[in-house]
């Protein structure tokens, strides 16, 4: 029998965090968290198949993602779920992700992953593909997916197709995408597979655009990154495109219509500076997510 286990990654979970993974072992043999929170979470006694990793310091997405998929591997699970604190996975969403998985498997081979629709959960508002996506028989494939939901087989998972440690935050899930693209993984979403997942501080629309508002501190991340990224080889050239081009604008409106505009401002242009100066993990944003 094939055995599933979830990783969930948290950064100062909020008290509904258990009852909101709580469903998912229904299906997952294990619900593996993986406690970012410096100087570690206090959390309450977890339910019986919830299992906290846990080093006290803030490491960055992908290290903490890695640790919980060995320990995945290590507890003899033949696939992983990945989500973070801010999914609210209904109580068949695993099962049914697992399914499309196994389905996918059969047509394409071990090197695939799935992916559910993501639903904001305060609008309800729908992510739908920017491009239009090829469509199969169970959902239309993508050249990536976001962790929240990410579904694979870890018989191709080795220490070397683990996620990157040098992205701390964003672009990680885009950098993993494209780096196993390259080893002929494929991407599916499943259109009629929904996870509630909170998309950022909040959702603003300006000139029929729809965008979410993250903190300040993450456009940091988000300029440092990205010009890091779309430097390597494997990056599509169109997301390369795509990418060099955003920048620019966010850097020119995002302060002119957001709140907080100048510290916004001030984050960006240390982002370019850091990206430039070769700085990885926690960089400038030490003060804010490390205490």
């Amino acid at each position: 029998m094939q055995r599933l286990c979830a990783v969930v990654t948290t950064y100062r979970p909020d008290p509904a965090f258990v009852s909101r993974f709580v469903s998912l072992l229904g299906t997952c043999d294990h619900v593996l968290v993986v406690d970012n929170t410096p100087g570690g979470h206090a959390f309450a006694a977890l339910p019986a198949g919830f299992e906290l990793l846990q080093n006290g310091i803030n490491e960055g997405l992908g290290p903490a993602l890695n640790r919980g998929i060995l320990r995945a591997k290590q507890a003899g699970a033949d696939h992983v779920i990945l989500f973070d604190q801010d999914s609210t996975p209904g109580p068949d969403t695993a099962a049914q992700l697992l399914w499309f998985c196994r389905s996918a498997q059969a047509r394409l081979g071990d090197r695939c992953a799935v992916g559910p629709t993501h639903v904001d959960d305060v609008t309800g508002s729908r992510a739908e593909p920017r491009a239009r996506p090829r469509a199969t028989s169970e959902g239309s494939e993508r050249t990536c997916l976001p962790t929240a939901g990410l579904l694979f087989p870890l018989r191709q998972i080795s220490p070397e197709t683990l996620f990157a440690s040098d992205l701390f935050l964003d672009l990680v899930d885009f950098d993993w995408c494209w780096r196993r693209r390259r080893e002929g993984w494929r991407f599916l979403r499943a259109t009629g597979i929904d996870l509630v997942h909170r998309f950022g501080v909040e959702e603003r629309r300006c000139a029929g655009w729809r965008f979410h508002v993250p903190a300040p501190y993450r456009h940091y991340f988000q300029f440092r990154d990205t010009l890091r990224l779309m430097m390597r080889p494997y990056v599509p050239a169109y997301s390369r495109l795509r990418l060099s081009c955003i920048l620019p604008v966010k850097l020119l409106v995002y302060p002119l219509i957001l709140d907080h505009g100048s510290e916004r401002l001030r984050w960006m242009v240390r982002g370019v500076q850091d990206a430039l100066r070769g700085v990885t993990g926690i960089g400038a944003a030490a003060d804010p997510l490390a205490r």
